[in-house]
């Protein structure tokens, strides 16, 4: 009996000390808002040639929504970075960064670390371009696709884009293999298919200026582009020293077999775009964040050249 006793004691502390089993929710959020502020004022300074003021605002945000649950996953991410700077000669607003990124993407797991997904995205900028470089120039402008010239404008300014222009849509289809799926590290790998739209009819961007000739500045006309092709793309996230430190890296990239109209070779990468970001991210607090970010993309139907962007900034973070 005293046996008997003993053992339903045991028994009922061991079922009392069992913890529930902590059920995640299938809907993540998370952000940060940032940005940095300048103003500069001198007056009777040696080596500075202006005394009025100059202010140098930026914004730098980025949204994420994910869905988890059984075999489905989505992902939806939006970026923004936008700078505007203002120089009292020639007394104007002069645009130093501005894009706008947005990316959904569905993965159906087939196997826990390996499957399909689809995924929708969109590039573009958010406030009108313009060329302002002081004084008279040359703008010397060229059609993308004939690679021809196609007029001389003599101005103060040079009107560049529109807003929410050039847009660029991709369209992507094709399997996944996440080879690392753990909290400090996830590490995934897409092959597929990709079509791209570059709507980009009577936009321009500057190809060349100063360093390539003083004379004139090298303009290039954008035209509607049509793109199909394989593509690969790469997610990689890290913390580390104690999740101070994160680090985050996108890369995509698309080899264009069919191009509709069919631009003109102007180097061997003709066909060749990649659109790379990465962000490097220290926690000074449990809210605030030092990002710097850097972005690399070429588009050859924008231009032959890859451009750069890079950004530094104090950031809010607000996970739900």
């Amino acid at each position: 009996m005293l046996k008997i006793l003993l053992l339903l004691l045991v028994s009922n502390q061991a079922f009392s000390q069992v913890t529930p089993k902590v059920v995640e929710k299938p809907w993540k959020f998370s952000g940060s808002l940032g940005g940095s502020f300048s103003w500069t004022a001198t007056q009777n300074f040696v080596g500075v040639s202006s005394n009025n003021p100059s202010v140098t605002p930026s914004l730098h945000s980025h949204l994420e929504l994910k869905y988890r649950e059984d075999v489905h996953e989505w992902r939806n991410n939006l970026g923004i970075i936008l700078g505007y700077t203002y120089f009292p000669p020639p007394s104007a607003w002069i645009k130093t960064s501005d894009t706008l990124k947005i990316n959904t993407i569905y993965l159906y797991h087939q196997l826990p670390w390996f499957g399909y997904f689809s995924s929708v995205s969109l590039n573009t900028s958010i406030f009108p371009g313009k060329s302002i470089e002081g004084g008279s120039n040359t703008y010397i402008i060229t059609d993308v696709v004939t690679n021809k010239k196609v007029s001389t404008v003599t101005a103060a300014s040079l009107h560049l884009s529109n807003a929410f222009a050039p847009l660029f849509l991709e369209q992507w289809a094709g399997v996944f293999a996440q080879f690392i799926d753990k909290p400090e590290v996830f590490l995934e790998l897409r092959l597929g298919a990709a079509v791209r739209e570059n709507f980009g009819h009577g936009q321009k961007a500057i190809t060349c200026n100063g360093p390539c000739n003083a004379n004139y500045i090298l303009v290039q006309q954008l035209a509607n582009v049509y793109e199909l092709g394989p593509g690969a793309g790469i997610l990689f996230k890290t913390q580390f020293w104690n999740n101070k430190l994160s680090y985050r890296l996108d890369f995509d990239t698309i080899w264009a077999i069919l191009q509709t109209p069919e631009i003109k070779p102007t180097g061997s990468w003709s066909r060749f775009s990649f659109d790379l970001s990465s962000t490097l991210g220290f926690n000074l607090l449990s809210w605030l964040t030092l990002n710097w970010t850097l972005r690399a993309l070429q588009n050859p139907a924008v231009l032959d050249n890859v451009q750069y962007l890079s950004n530094l900034s104090l950031a809010i973070n607000f996970p739900i």
